[in-house]
């Protein structure tokens, strides 16, 4: 899959100097997708309010230059369920019909009750972030919604209610969200530890102990 290019960076170096290759290897692949750290979407998603109480500490500055978050999952099915960023939609790696992402986006702003021009006039912005195990298939489905985006804009007779939209890849994504120990859930919206390595080279970018498979590769 994707994600073996660049590989032998995860044997041949200790997991933080790996780790700082590997990204620096799909930033280069992917120069035109747009990257957020782990603590900036941290701070997002205090600020856009997963909870009340975090809503309620968060700017009114920080939540109008975000406005509704959306955090996509992109990994099969069996990597989403050992555990996943909380609130995340799953996205499969593979989907290439751009209008099918930005019609859950705009579901997912709807559930909000928030309504949308199509012409794209004072309209909320929209933020959505991407990951995988690393960043090369989300940095891959970033790079596909923004050109989608860019032949959007260019179209006048297009819908546009997601003009305002901001796409990102998350950097290091899970790998280095669970380094860093922020908050995962697994399939049951339980919180977890836990992280599916995606294979045992690509695993030695994450402490070993968070390893957990699916029961078909155990």
């Amino acid at each position: 899959m994707a994600e073996n290019k660049d590989a032998s960076t995860a044997e041949n170096c200790n997991p933080s100097a790996s780790f700082r290759m590997t990204v620096a290897g799909i930033k280069k692949k992917f120069p035109r997708v747009e990257n957020v750290s782990t603590s900036t979407l941290s701070e997002w998603m205090n600020s856009c309010g997963v909870d009340e109480e975090q809503k309620a500490g968060a700017s009114a500055r920080d939540v109008g230059k975000i406005g509704k978050l959306v955090l996509f999952d992109v990994r099969p099915l069996e990597e989403y369920n050992v555990s996943h960023l909380p609130s995340a939609i799953r996205l499969d790696p593979d989907v290439q019909d751009m209008e099918h992402v930005k019609s859950v986006i705009q579901e997912q702003v709807e559930k909000d009750g928030i309504s949308r021009s199509t012409s794209g006039e004072d309209n909320q912005p929209v933020t959505a972030v991407m990951y995988c195990s690393v960043g090369y298939r989300s940095s891959a489905m970033a790079g596909r919604v923004y050109k989608a985006l860019c032949d959007q804009h260019n179209n006048t007779s297009a819908d546009n209610s997601l003009t305002d939209l901001k796409v990102y890849n998350l950097e290091g994504s899970i790998f280095q969200w669970a380094n860093e120990n922020k908050p995962l859930v697994d399939s049951n919206d339980q919180p977890t530890q836990y992280v599916h390595p995606y294979s045992r080279l690509w695993g030695l970018l994450i402490d070993k102990n968070r390893w957990k498979w699916t029961d078909s590769k155990q």
